[in-house]
């Protein structure tokens, strides 16, 4: 059983990652998919279009259309991509909290 604990201690301590909570991380990749929408407009723009005015239709008639937002989506959030923005958040959070730190030291203000 300690063996266990050691192994689950170890993988919450494993790197910039492990830094952010789960909520951080799910906020992070809400900016990522809100970037990637931005980037995509002119193929959500089609998908507008193709979907205005239909109801049971759309899944038929829109079909293409949806494929092309979601490739172009899927370009600006990858897993890489998404793991590689939330080291980057991580590495800024720990740079800001590390000057805080060094700013509330005892003997560092002059």
């Amino acid at each position: 059983m300690a063996e266990n604990k050691g192994d689950a201690r170890d993988d919450r301590l494993q790197g910039p990652t492990r830094l952010l909570r789960n909520r951080d991380r799910a906020n992070v990749i809400k900016e990522l998919a809100a970037e990637a929408r931005e980037k995509c407009h002119e193929t959500r723009n089609a998908y507008v279009q193709c979907a205005s005015g239909r109801t049971l239709t759309l899944v038929w008639a829109c079909k293409g259309v949806l494929r092309e937002f979601n490739e172009c989506l899927h370009q600006y959030t990858t897993e890489e991509q998404i793991e590689r923005r939330i080291a980057e958040t991580a590495a800024r959070w720990k740079a800001e909290n590390s000057e805080l730190e060094s700013k509330a030291q005892p003997g560092s203000a002059s």
